[in-house]
This record gives C-alpha cells, sequence and structure tokens, in this order.
C-alpha cells in the first residue's frame, strides 16, 4: 500500500481466535480510518485464505507514526521511501518462492 511506509505484526493464537496486532507507520497525506479498514480487511482475507479456517481473526492497527511526504518522487510502487532501504530487507521464511 503506498499510503503505509512501514507495518509490523504481532500475531497470537488463542481459544478466541487468532490476534493479530500491527504497528504502522503512514505518510501525512493518508485518511487513516480508510487506510486502516483496508489494511484489517486485507490481512483477514489473506490469513483465512492462507490458513483455511474461518475462526476468528481479531486485528488492531496502532498507528505508531505520522511520517511527512517527501516528495511524489520518495516513494515507489510498494509505499518505501528511497531511504527506506533498511526495512525492505526480509527476515522470516518465504514459501511458494523457489
Amino acid at each position: 500500500m503506498p499510503e503505509v511506509k512501514e507495518l509490523r505484526a504481532n500475531v497470537t493464537a488463542g481459544k478466541k481466535g487468532i490476534n493479530i496486532t500491527n504497528r504502522a507507520v503512514i505518510y501525512s497525506d493518508t485518511n487513516i480510518p480508510e487506510v486502516t479498514e483496508k489494511i484489517q480487511n486485507m490481512l483477514k482475507n489473506r490469513i483465512q485464505e492462507m490458513l483455511g479456517i474461518e475462526e476468528t481473526i481479531n486485528i488492531k492497527i496502532h498507528i505508531a507514526k505520522i511520517v511527512p511526504v517527501e516528495s511524489s518522487e520518495g516513494r515507489n510502487s510498494k509505499g518505501r521511501g528511497k531511504d527506506d532501504k533498511k526495512s525492505a530487507i526480509f527476515r522470516g521464511v518465504e514459501y511458494g518462492n523457489t
């Protein structure tokens, strides 16, 4: 999403379902209610699709920071700025990419 600079998730599973708490850094020209709703719907659909479950999925989004928009060239199609190379590093397991 081009409106989101950074998004980090903490996922826990319990008896009442799956709980996901997200820490988001967004750009200042963003409509916060719209973006948070889009993130919640997208995450819920993707998780249900990946896991194949109909269990309750609770998603909370914490807007940790709102950063100024540098320029239209400062964001690329993935929403990362020119100087945001560190957050582009993937630390985890990728499935389906061989």
